[in-house]
Formats: C-alpha cells, sequence, structure tokens
C-alpha cells in the first residue's frame, strides 16, 4: 500500500512537472541563430528559411546538486518537464528538428534547441521594383500559457555566420541590411486570450544591377533607334515607317521575354512605369513621323513647314522628356514622378492654347489633313481678299 501511495505521488509530481509552469510569469529568454534564408519568392509572398531557436528559463524544481550527480548538468527528455511550447506562426511548410532533449543547469536553469526550415509567409510590397527594401519576419508565440504564465524576453539573436559572411545569408540578388528582435503582446479579442510574441525581422534590399544590365540598358537603344525617323527626309516615308514597325514590334517582343522575370502584380512597379514611358515614346514617334509624312504630301508651304518643324522639334524633345522622366522615377517614388511628368505634360498642353478653335483645327489635321489643308488655303485666300480690299 506504502509503495502504492509512494508510485502515485511520484506520478503526481512528474505531472506537475510537465503540465504547470514553475512559477507565474515564467520568463523564457529566446534567441534566435539565422542561418540561411535559402529563397525569397516575393511574388508568392513567401520565403524559404533555416533557423536555430534557443529557449532558457528556471525551473527551480529541476534544481540538483552537481556533487551527487557527478555531472555539471542534466540531460532529460523534453516529455519529463514543462516546456514554453514555441510555436511559429504563418508557416506554410515548416519541418522542426530537435527539441526532443533539454538541458539542465544545477540553479534549475533549462537550455532548449530547436531547428526549424521550410517555408514562411510574408508580405511584400513591391511598388519600388527594383529598389525595394522588405523585412522578413518570424514570429514566435508561447502556446502553453498566456502572457500571464509565460512571457518572452529577447535575447541576443542575430545572423550565424559573422558579418564579412553576411552575403552567405541571403540568397543571390539580395542584400542584407541589419537583424532585429522583440517582444511584444499578441491579443485575440474573440477568445478574449494574450500571449507573448517574438518577432524577428530580416531587412534585406534588392540588388538592381541584374535588372539595369539585362533590361534598361538593352531596351535604351531600341528607344533611341525609333528617334532616328527624325532625322530622314519625310520623303523616305518607306524607311520610316520600316524603322518605326521594328522599333514598336521589338519592345512588344522584348516587354513579353522579360515579363517572366518581372512579378506579376495588380498594380505598377518604378520598372512597370518605366517600360510603359520605353513604349509611349517609340509608339509616338512613330505616329509623329506618320503626321509629319502627312503633312509633306499635301505640298503647301504651311504643311510643309510643318512637317520640318514637327521633325526638328523631334530630335530633342523626346530624348529630353525620357531623360527627366529617368531622373524622376530614379530620384522619387514612382507614383509622385509619373504625376509630375503628367501635370507637366497638361501645363505644356495649356501652353498650345487649346481653344474650341484651336482643338477643332487640330482635330481636322489628325484624322482628315487633305481636308485640313484645304480649309487653311481658303482661310489664307480669304484673309488676302480681305486685305487687298481694305488696301483699295
Amino acid at each position: 500500500m506504502l509503495a502504492a501511495s509512494s508510485a502515485d505521488a511520484a506520478d503526481k509530481e512528474a505531472s506537475d512537472l510537465t503540465q504547470m509552469p514553475p512559477q507565474r510569469p515564467v520568463e523564457v529568454e529566446l534567441s534566435l541563430e539565422l542561418v540561411e534564408v535559402s529563397q525569397i519568392q516575393d511574388h508568392e509572398e513567401k520565403f524559404d528559411v533555416e533557423f536555430y531557436l534557443f529557449l532558457s528559463w528556471h525551473d527551480r524544481r529541476l534544481a540538483f546538486d552537481p556533487d551527487q550527480t557527478g555531472s555539471g548538468k542534466r540531460i532529460v527528455p523534453v516529455e519529463e518537464i514543462w516546456t514554453p511550447e514555441p510555436d511559429l506562426i504563418d508557416d506554410l511548410d515548416v519541418n522542426v528538428q530537435g527539441g526532443k532533449h533539454a538541458h539542465i543547469m544545477p540553479d534549475g536553469k533549462v537550455l532548449y534547441r530547436q531547428y526549424f526550415r521550410g517555408t514562411v509567409s510574408s508580405n511584400f510590397d513591391l511598388h519600388e521594383f527594383p529598389f525595394d527594401r522588405h523585412e522578413l519576419e518570424l514570429h514566435i508565440e508561447a502556446t502553453s500559457g498566456e502572457v500571464d504564465d509565460v512571457r518572452y524576453v529577447a535575447g541576443e539573436s542575430g545572423p550565424r555566420h559573422g558579418p564579412d559572411e553576411a552575403a552567405r545569408v541571403v540568397p543571390h540578388g539580395w542584400n542584407l541590411l541589419a537583424t532585429t528582435s522583440e517582444v511584444t503582446k499578441n491579443r485575440y479579442p474573440r477568445l478574449h486570450e494574450t500571449y507573448s510574441r517574438f518577432t524577428f525581422r530580416i531587412e534585406i534590399e534588392r540588388d538592381p544591377h541584374y535588372y539595369w544590365w539585362s533590361i534598361v540598358l538593352p531596351l535604351l537603344p531600341i528607344v533611341v533607334t525609333s528617334w532616328s525617323v527624325f532625322w530622314m527626309d519625310p520623303k523616305e516615308f518607306g524607311s520610316q515607317i520600316g524603322v518605326g514597325v521594328t522599333a514598336m514590334l521589338t519592345v512588344v517582343a522584348y516587354r513579353i521575354t522579360i515579363d517572366s522575370s518581372l512579378p506579376p502584380l495588380t498594380y505598377m512597379t518604378r520598372m512597370d512605369y518605366f517600360l510603359l514611358v520605353c513604349q509611349v515614346l517609340v509608339f509616338g514617334s512613330f505616329i509623329l513621323s506618320v503626321l509629319a509624312h502627312a503633312c509633306f504630301t499635301l505640298k503647301t508651304a504651311e504643311m510643309v513647314t510643318l512637317a520640318k518643324r514637327i521633325n526638328q522639334r523631334c530630335r530633342w524633345m523626346p530624348p529630353l522628356a525620357m531623360a527627366v522622366t529617368c531622373t524622376l522615377l530614379l530620384l522619387l517614388p514612382a507614383g509622385l514622378a509619373m504625376t509630375i511628368v503628367c501635370c507637366s505634360l497638361g501645363v505644356a498642353l495649356l501652353a498650345c492654347r487649346p481653344t474650341p478653335a484651336n482643338l477643332r483645327r487640330w482635330c481636322l489635321a489628325l484624322l482628315v489633313p487633305e481636308r485640313f489643308a484645304h480649309v487653311e488655303l481658303q482661310t489664307h485666300s480669304d484673309e488676302a481678299d480681305d486685305r487687298h480690299s481694305r488696301a483699295g
């Protein structure tokens, strides 16, 4: 009977050790050692990560005399003691290894380690692509008790490698800026529960050199080629059409080719604005060359002068517009830069005095240039007759 009672008491004590925290609250120090971020899938908003999680807390119930055990520490299975049961939030497919044994010091300090490797979801804002920066976050929450029972404390965390080997932590094409950690409280209003949460942030930035050498620089000669039509004689319309169509088809084919290397998004990024500007300039050059040729073929003095004026001004205006737009896209946020460009175009349009009469003349010149020329000739003839009659 006494033996049975002793066995029950021992089982009860073991149960208390595995189910009840040693005190309230238990301060658990968390330290994260980042091994590697092996892959960043920004367009799918997830990344692959590998790290070690170290936890330490004090449980006086586990204290022992090292002289009696003959060892400075004990290694026990975690099933026999209480653990804070850390839970990784936002994990998509994460494998947890280790964590089967805990190291106990003579004063009751418990050292516990787990190894995590897998895919974690995150939020990526790609409006500034390819000059974007992001914070990859790892959230670890205490599931063995609320904040009154278990309280996390941020320990020393950072990359496993030293500062000289920081490039090995993130994949090629990204730069590691810094790592930070903090402890917050996460509340679930529906359950009226609050848990302690440890957050580890990995600050990274994209290396834009690949996109600069592989996308931007090869595209610029194509755009410049489309401007060569303004150095050709308007009589050489066949050559102008050939250059314009070739440039447009090349830009379209180039855009289709590079789309596979760009993130598919529902909003415009800085790179999308640049590609759009290039397409608009190439298409605009083609339209203006057609307009100049249409004016030249009317063979009136004013239309020939207008055609030459279009060719002369378009030799410097598109390059200037391209340079200003690219500078704004580099220095300012993409949305603000395009707003300035659109406002500048609006001001330039207002400088052309868009009165109803002028708008009618412009539309007539664009849609029916032959009729516009006839109207202009009739207008000039009537003005000449009026001057002669007044002089008489």
